[in-house]
């Protein structure tokens, strides 16, 4: 009987063990990958636009940093395409302004040489003064430009 004692102390230890480093091995695991579930559902939330996303994580081991500084490069993410739409807008402006700058002198311009083309300004006197006209449009065009060429 006691041939056989040893060999099942020594196989219950072994399974012991076994049952042990499974259990360890388990616990280990599951500590790592809640936090990179965690920061892979982050990533997701990100990738998919949710910008305002942050991982709330405060468990006090070495992922804390990692969830910390995801949180920052979010905010910055985020910064940055709130200040790229703010100068998208500023471009649209700009551009409506500068068209609308140039609409007004060239209708005067355009007025001008249909009322030369058709007979309106059919003395010297008036031709002089709608030429007069479209040259003081063209300089203002030319000042327009001068000026958002800056």
């Amino acid at each position: 009987m006691s041939e056989f004692v040893l060999p099942l102390i020594v196989l219950y230890a072994i399974a012991v063990a076994i049952l042990g480093n499974v259990l360890i091995t388990e616990y280990i695991t599951q500590r790592i990958r809640t936090p990179i579930n965690t920061l892979v559902y982050g990533v997701n939330e990100i990738a998919s636009g949710n910008l305002n996303h942050r991982i709330q994580y405060n468990v006090g081991d070495e992922f804390d940093a990692a969830c910390s500084h995801f949180n920052e490069m979010a905010s910055r993410l985020l910064d940055m395409v709130e200040q790229r739409q703010a100068d998208e807008n500023s471009r649209k402006e700009l551009i409506a302004g500068i068209s609308h700058d140039l609409r007004t002198p060239l209708t005067s311009v355009k007025m001008c040489i249909e009322g030369i083309k058709n007979g309106v300004a059919s003395t010297p006197e008036k031709q002089e003064k709608y030429i007069n006209i479209i040259q003081r449009k063209t300089e203002d065009i030319e000042l327009i430009f001068g000026t958002f060429g800056k």
